[in-house]
This record gives C-alpha cells, structure tokens and sequence, in this order.
C-alpha cells in the first residue's frame, strides 16, 4: 500500500512538473534586438522596425541639422525588449520658422544685418536706391516685408538709400518749373537759378547740372 501510493505521488509530482516547465515556457516572452533607425527617413524607420516585431509611436521636433521627415533620434536604441514592444521615435520637422524683424526700415545696413542674424535669418541681396528722404546706408524697405514668417536661415534682400538724388534737367523751363522740379519729393535740393532773356522763351534756365546723382545729405556712417 505504501509502495502504491509512494509511486502515485511520484507520477502526480512529476506530472505537475512538467505542467509548470510548460507554463513556464509559454510565459517567456521572445526577446527581438531593436534595429537602429536613427538618420532613417519616417517610412523606411517605421517599417524596419514594424518588421522586427516591433511597434514605433512618432513624435516631431525642430532641427537645425536632420533634414525634414528624418529620424534624430529613439528609445529605447539598442538594447534587447519583448517582441511587440512600443519604440519612441523622433523625426525632425526641420528648422522651423521665424518672423522678419519688424523695426528693420530705418535702422543702418549694419545694424540690419545684425537683427536678421539674430533672429535665426540670413542676409540677402542688398540694393541701393537714390532717396531725397532718407540718410545714406538707411534701410529702405525689405523683401519679404516685416512681420513674415519664413524657414529658419531663409535670407531677406534690403534695399538701402544712397542719400543722393539725381538733379533734373531744367533747360528749357521757366524759372518757376525748375524751382517746383528741384523742391519735388524725390529731389529736394537747395538751388541757385540762373536765368536769361531769349526770343523764343524769355527767361528760362541757362544751364544745369549734368544727369547725375549728387548728395541729398552730409557724408558719413549713420546709425541708430
């Protein structure tokens, strides 16, 4: 009787056994090695680790130096995790924005040019145009206008005042056209007509300056 039931709890232990090494064997979760997606565009890293058993959820964040719908970085990034396992990933949404400077008209070329660095801007093409109103090396206007929002490091043109004006050509008007032609908004000079008796037109200007601009205001750096 005793030998029967020694050799029943034998086959009933080993029984158990087995059942728990089988459950443990079924407990055990399969182990998968993270692939490396970092420098990946977002399609090619979602399915690289989609096809190592592996589930990817996307974040987006500026950068300066991974280009647009590129990974900058995941975690976890290299060590083993369950099969199935969730793998953050970040790609970059590129530089991102920023605004042109709103007080660039009216500040010097310098000091335009220092506000555009600093506001994560570049330097376009810089022009010059002839203003009766505005000092030499003064911002005239910007393109893309203040206050418009660009791609970082994108460049904004400035047109800058020469501060001369071009002398208008005053043979052949009477006095008081060449005096309303050199008060004109875009000329604006001080003058000295010097008229003359003819036949045909009493008293118009003998003669004027050459076609060519001259300084509207005193030599010299301006700033604000």
């Amino acid at each position: 009787m005793l030998i029967v039931l020694l050799i029943t709890g034998l086959g009933i232990g080993g029984v158990l056994g087995v059942q728990w090494w089988q459950n443990q064997q079924v407990e055990q979760p399969a182990m998968v090695s993270v692939p490396q997606v970092v420098g990946m565009d977002r399609t090619t890293a979602e399915n690289t680790l989609r096809d190592a058993q592996l589930e990817p959820t996307f974040s987006t964040e500026n950068s300066d130096s991974v280009p647009e719908k590129h990974v900058i970085k995941m975690d976890p990034s290299s060590h083993p995790v369950e099969s199935g396992s969730s793998v953050a990933v970040t790609v970059s949404d590129g530089p991102g924005t920023v605004e042109v400077p709103n007080d660039l008209v009216g500040q010097s070329l310098d000091n335009a040019r220092n506000a555009l660095r600093e506001a994560g801007l570049s330097v376009g093409m810089v022009s010059t145009v002839n203003s009766a109103t505005v000092p030499e090396n003064v911002v005239i206007s910007t393109d893309p206008a203040g206050g418009t929002t660009l791609d970082k490091d994108s460049p904004v043109q400035l047109q800058v005042s020469t501060g001369r004006v071009t002398v208008p050509d005053l043979v052949g008007m009477s006095r008081s056209e060449a005096e309303d032609a050199l008060r004109a908004d875009d000329v604006r000079l001080s003058f000295n007509v010097a008229v003359r008796d003819s036949e045909d037109e009493p008293r118009t200007p003998c003669s004027s300056s050459p076609l060519r601009p001259v300084p509207r205001w005193p030599r010299g750096p301006r700033s604000r």
